[in-house]
């Protein structure tokens, strides 16, 4: 029954072919893969966005210097920026600190 199916004909999805046919407008893991990214904070905003019930909730959205996509926080990634000496920018825009490095992870949870 095995050999019923052609190895050569099987196209397996991988998770990165589909974030690029069904991907979201943010910033997720599979875009980053293993890339360690530096970039600036550009803004930090508020936004509503849908959970998977379709309520939905408001989260705080980074928008980073040369990345398309913004990245959506979680509370991990909040409390990394909140415990740097960056923290988020009072007005939400402007420069963090020049020599602060702040790792953060998108995840397909932080949606």
């Amino acid at each position: 029954m095995a050999d019923d199916f052609e190895e050569h004909g099987l196209d397996t999805p991988t998770e990165a072919d589909l974030n690029q046919a069904y991907g979201s407008k943010f910033l997720s893991a599979a875009d980053v893969g293993t890339r360690k990214i530096r970039t600036k904070i550009e803004q930090v905003r508020k936004e509503d966005l849908r959970n998977g019930d379709g309520t939905k909730r408001v989260k705080f959205v980074l928008h980073l210097g040369g990345i398309d996509k913004p990245m959506v926080l979680n509370v991990t990634n909040i409390n990394a920026l909140i415990e740097s000496s960056a923290g988020i920018p009072p007005n939400g825009s402007g420069p963090p600190s020049e020599s602060t490095s702040t790792p953060m992870s998108p995840t397909a949870a932080s949606a």
